[in-house]
């Protein structure tokens, strides 16, 4: 069996942590618990990773199959299941369904909008909690697909919808839009939405969309992620954007980047990915690189100009390579084969 946990990368090594099985979700509360949701397993909280208290159904929570959790001003925790909405409040559950205020009882995301409300992404809709009062939007009103996989808020307080099936909507005033392939979006199965400086990422089943300045660009595997098939992102504290995929992380340095620059803008290139015997390093000066595991285990280290690592006698699997310049420290993914 493989990891299952949480790695934690600190910009030069990485720390893993075994939860016990795979993680969903993760979050965390304004006095530093951690909150992750895991595959069949519920909820569980941690603030260092190496002890959990676990919340089931047993607990209260809706269902073990834990989607999505969101932490509010007042350090609620909000958890999407497959059996609905739960609210963690002092250890105590309050539970939401279709039975009383949701449109589907799968709960794929969780926004706020900064004015009380609570947006949910479900299999039924889009549903919204404000002072009490459920209300929501389906296709009757202008939604692509009730199957609702992702929610963002942007700038202006357009709330955008992606959608399991038929792409994205987008909601402005009360004017629907929708976006597809026939007019932006890489793959029309869409896992998660992100705003940030401006832009809009979209990951999908089958690449990055971006959406700046009006323009939509497409980036894919070949253009420098691992995989095209993207989970979840997120933008760290240096504006870097980490793109989560089935074959693993790629990160895309400095949110300020061009729509027509490409998904890796740095100095350093390597090639070829997926690799077998040895891994090319192009390097604008003489540069101290690194090969890491998955687990965050240095297996490689040398002082190199640019030039080929002999990488035969690695397992196969994922890596990562750190590559500490006089232009700073830059990190890229690769994939070793037989």
């Amino acid at each position: 069996m493989g990891f299952t946990g949480v790695s934690v990368f600190d910009g030069a090594n990485w720390q893993t942590h075994n939860s016990g099985s795979q993680v969903n979700a993760i979050a965390k509360d304004g006095i530093g618990n951690y909150y992750l949701g895991v595959l069949n397993n519920g909820l569980k909280k941690t603030s260092d990773f190496s002890a959990y208290t676990s919340y089931g159904v047993s607990e209260g929570l809706l269902h073990s199959w834990v989607q999505a959790i969101a932490v509010d001003a007042s350090d609620s925790i909000w958890i999407g299941s497959d059996g609905g909405l739960s609210v963690l409040k002092n250890n105590v559950f309050k539970n939401y369904t279709t039975s009383n205020g949701l449109l589907g009882n799968v709960v794929k995301d969780i926004k706020f909008d900064g004015s009380g409300g609570v947006w949910i992404a479900t299999n039924g809709g889009v549903s919204h909690y404000l002072n009490g009062v459920w209300d929501g939007y389906t296709t009757s009103d202008g939604l692509v697909s009730n199957i609702v996989t992702a929610i963002e808020i942007d700038a202006n307080g357009n709330k955008w919808f992606g959608t399991e099936d038929l792409g994205l909507s987008k909601l402005s005033g009360s004017t629907w839009t929708t976006i597809n392939t026939s007019n932006g979006l890489p793959d029309n199965m869409i896992y998660d939405l992100l705003w940030e400086n401006n832009t809009l990422w979209v990951g999908c089943m089958g690449g990055l969309g971006q959406f700046k300045n009006n323009v939509w660009e497409k980036y894919y595997a070949h253009d420098g992620l691992v995989s095209g098939f993207i989970k979840k992102m997120a933008v760290d504290q240096d504006g870097n954007l980490w793109i989560a995929t089935t074959s693993g992380v790629s990160m895309m340095e400095s949110m300020s980047i061009n729509v027509n620059q490409s998904v890796h803008k740095t100095n350093m290139k390597i090639f070829p990915n997926p690799c077998t015997a040895q891994l090319n390093v192009e390097v604008e000066s003489k540069s101290n690189i690194r090969i890491l595991n998955i687990y965050g285990q240095v297996v490689f280290e040398k002082s190199i100009n640019s030039g080929a690592i002999d990488v035969s006698g690695l397992e196969e699997g994922m890596y990562f390579l750190q590559c500490k310049g006089s232009n700073g420290i830059d990190i890229q993914s690769f994939i070793k084969v037989k």
